[in-house]
């Protein structure tokens, strides 16, 4: 999904997920120049968007 919000230069957002799922999410992709991630929505329908970095 990091890949399609690149290649798009769109948001990408995911299906809601438990915190520890998104989390996983937040960890693998914090270090990626390309992308940012945020949570957003209220429990228990949080969702993760990938947000391309300008």
């Amino acid at each position: 999904m990091a890949d399609q919000a690149v290649q798009t230069g769109k948001k990408q957002v995911l299906e809601p997920m438990p915190a520890n799922e998104r989390r996983v999410i937040h960890l693998e992709l914090r270090d990626n120049a390309y992308v940012t991630t945020e949570s957003t929505g209220d429990e228990p329908f949080r969702k993760v968007t990938i947000v391309p970095k300008k």
